[in-house]
């Protein structure tokens, strides 16, 4: 149903949003610690996958639907710790088994439930069916 499909894609936002705070967060502190030893074509690839956080809930909306590797962004979150590599990790995986089974189940699940006969019309089928007999 649309209802369902709606607060699934607003629960997809929020986590992707939240993350993508984290990862802006460390994406920052970091540049601000390395800007002066940082090479010019590293910064310029990290301002295009972590630039703002709308940039880098894409990039890792991308990373965990297959529209770019997630290895990509891994290497450049990377450098800010070992914290925001396994955050990064951890958010990979969770997307991949958590979020992504639980959200088709629940799709298969409503597909079932409508798909399945409803009670009233079984008996009633019943029903016809002994009738059509008894005649």
């Amino acid at each position: 149903s649309f209802i369902s499909l709606f607060w699934s894609l607003i629960m997809l936002g929020m986590i992707v949003y939240v993350f993508a705070l984290v990862f802006v967060q460390a994406i920052t502190l970091y540049l601000l610690e390395n800007q002066d030893t940082m090479d010019s074509q590293v910064h310029d690839k990290v301002y295009l996958y972590f630039g703002s956080v709308w940039r880098t809930a894409r990039t890792l909306y991308q990373a965990t639907t297959g529209g770019m590797d997630w290895e990509t962004a891994y290497d450049l979150v990377a450098p800010c710790g070992w914290v925001y590599a396994a955050a990064f990790v951890f958010y990979i995986a969770f997307w991949t088994f958590a979020v992504m089974n639980i959200l088709t189940g629940i799709f298969v699940d409503n597909a079932m439930k409508l798909a399945a006969p409803d009670r009233e019309q079984v008996m009633l089928e019943q029903r016809r069916k002994v009738g059509a007999d008894a005649e």
